[in-house]
């Protein structure tokens, strides 16, 4: 290779030639000169070609070292260039087979279903093709013998075709091997797990978790996930504005002010449900499930679920609720975009101490994990990513309290707002300051604020408004 083509290859082929001497100028003229006819001949971008020297064809010899050379070099590149390069080489028909499976054979580089050349590779056993690492893959429940579940791996593709995601096991299962079904409260089960873990179907074809054959316990409220929900959620999965779901975890002093206060309040409601939950005290606890709500509804005076606070506000609930009763706050991320998406994720764990503050409570591994290696899959993190794509913020503390909900709700909007802009900081005590601060300044967020201007003090803020004029 001549000392021109490495002098190409670091100016990247723009070549100052005043101070250079005549012949090497000569010898730098004409490699650029190939260079550019092998580019108009061949539409392939000037640093793939200079990466295996422009000034000559693909090696097509299985002798000469150059030819394992040359397809290292071509790694990561989509298949068709690779393949246009081989035949203006001259390299066609068998002897061009024979030069990818010498690349096979010698790098473990494929042509991949989704048309690259790589060795960053996966094999989709539905489909028995080769697929890139750019295709998302997936693992796939099959089968099922003698309780123990046999899996594949699936690209992106082969799932949205042939496969459903159950929100129960947190799997993928073969829709040509399971059938799918819906609980009560909307979500996506494989029948097969459901009836190996203890749910049964009702007359109305939703799956409950529970023995149908059990005796009546004698309780007037629903079990867990047996609430009547006379909602829909397909609305808000589909808005292009923010809706907020809540589940609710009171405490009360005893059964029978818990069973008075279900009566009392009428549930089921056209906006609210209310039903046991396993994890919480079995004669004192509720789960008080709410509809959709965009904020601007959550901020009309006596809203349903405002009056349903109150009111067990006046059965003397716990308020706080004790540690392991909390407040769940679902939105519908769908709206949002990927990138979006992630910033609100990562924002969330990179202002954990904030978060916390706000939550009322710190992290728990079990039920609500910072651990940012468990996100996206499982379920007990500080957001539940969900497959339908909404987001379950799992941090808050229960607390019959209605501003402190509302400032649940309104730190949830305002960390989006906040993430909507990828300039915005997150980490740090500088960027939960700003954030803070930002927060303040817009007043679109009262009760939020209140609890910021308890620990914020003016000086704090006359000395970040400044930086946060900067970052926007």
């Amino acid at each position: 290779m001549t000392n021109a083509i490495q002098i190409l290859r670091r100016a990247g082929g723009c070549q100052d030639l005043r101070a250079t001497p005549v012949l090497e100028r000569l010898a730098i003229l004409e490699d650029c000169r190939r260079a550019q006819e092998f580019q108009r001949a061949r539409d392939v971008p000037f640093a793939l070609a200079s990466s295996i020297g422009a000034h000559r064809f693909i090696c097509g010899s299985a002798l000469n070292s150059a030819s394992t050379r040359d397809a290292r070099a071509l790694e990561g590149i989509e298949t068709v260039i690779v393949e246009d390069w081989l035949d203006d080489s001259g390299i066609g028909g068998a002897e061009a087979e024979d030069w990818f499976e010498r690349a096979q054979e010698r790098l473990s580089l494929q042509r991949t279903e989704d048309g690259w050349f790589t060795a960053a590779i996966f094999f989709c056993e539905l489909h028995d093709v080769w697929y890139s690492r750019r295709t998302p893959s997936h693992r796939v429940v099959v089968r099922c013998r003698s309780g123990i579940w046999d899996e594949e791996t699936w690209s992106d593709d082969a799932v949205e075709e042939s496969a459903f995601y159950c929100d129960g096991s947190q799997r993928y299962y073969a829709s040509s091997a399971f059938d799918s079904g819906r609980t009560v409260d909307g979500d996506t089960v494989c029948e097969t797990w459901a009836e190996l873990n203890g749910y049964y179907s009702d007359e109305d074809g939703h799956w409950r978790y529970g023995d149908p054959d059990d005796e009546e316990d004698g309780c007037g409220i629903p079990a867990y996930h047996d609430a009547d929900r006379s909602w829909s959620v397909a609305t808000a999965r589909s808005a292009a504005i923010a809706y907020y779901g809540l589940e609710v975890e009171l405490c009360f002093q005893n059964e029978h002010d818990r069973l008075d206060y279900y009566e009392e309040r009428g549930f089921p409601t056209a906006d609210l449900a209310a039903e046991r939950d396993g994890s919480l005290d079995e004669d004192e606890g509720l789960e008080v499930i709410t509809r959709p709500f965009t904020l601007q509804e959550l901020r009309q005076h006596r809203n349903p679920l405002q009056q349903a606070m109150d009111a067990a506000v006046r059965y003397d609930v716990a308020c706080p609720s004790p540690p392991g009763y909390g407040v769940h706050v679902t939105t519908n991320a769908q709206r949002l975009t990927s990138d979006h998406r992630r910033r609100l994720i990562d924002a969330t764990y990179d202002m954990r101490a904030l978060t916390e503050f706000v939550a009322g409570r710190k992290g728990n591994p079990d039920y609500y994990s910072y651990n940012k290696g468990c996100r996206g899959g499982d379920k007990y993190t500080a957001i539940n990513e969900r497959s339908d794509g909404s987001f379950e913020f799992r941090v808050f503390r229960g607390t019959p309290d209605w501003q402190q909900l509302l400032s649940y709700v309104e730190y949830v909007d305002a960390l989006t707002e906040w993430t909507r802009n990828p300039a915005h900081p997150t980490r740090g005590p500088v960027g939960q300051a700003l954030f803070r601060a930002w927060v303040h300044a817009m007043g679109r967020y009262p009760a939020l604020s209140r609890r910021f201007t308890t620990t914020l003090t003016k000086e704090a803020l006359a000395c970040a408004l400044p930086s946060l004029s900067r970052a926007a």
